[in-house]
């Protein structure tokens, strides 16, 4: 059988040395307005305002997006693996593989 050849981001597989691996992820804020959709496994970088955004080729990174959480109009709390521009909620919080000993693979 063939490989499938499919664009993904940053997927963490592992972490280096011999300790636990629980992934480094912390959660941090989302802020409604934020310039483009973040989707599960873009590099990002912590904004002036705040919050996170895409990063781009020369930013100081801060992880890999992995998803998040927001409560949406109707009261739901939504887990999600991307954030949209569109997305407004007042608590959504991103979760971001930050540990600086994390691997990664990644197909573009």
């Amino acid at each position: 059988m063939a490989n499938t050849n499919a664009k993904f981001g940053l997927r963490p597989i592992g972490r280096l040395g011999s300790s636990y691996n629980s992934t480094g992820t912390t959660e941090y804020d989302l802020l409604t307005g934020t310039t483009g959709s973040i989707y599960t496994g873009d590099p990002v970088k912590m904004v002036s305002t705040g919050g996170i955004a895409v990063a781009a080729a020369g930013d100081v990174l801060l992880g890999v997006f992995q998803g998040c959480r927001y409560t949406n109009a109707s009261g739901e709390v939504i887990y999600s693996p991307y954030w949209t521009t569109l997305t407004a909620s007042s608590d959504a919080v991103a979760f971001v593989v930050d540990d600086p000993d994390a691997t990664f693979e990644v197909q573009s």
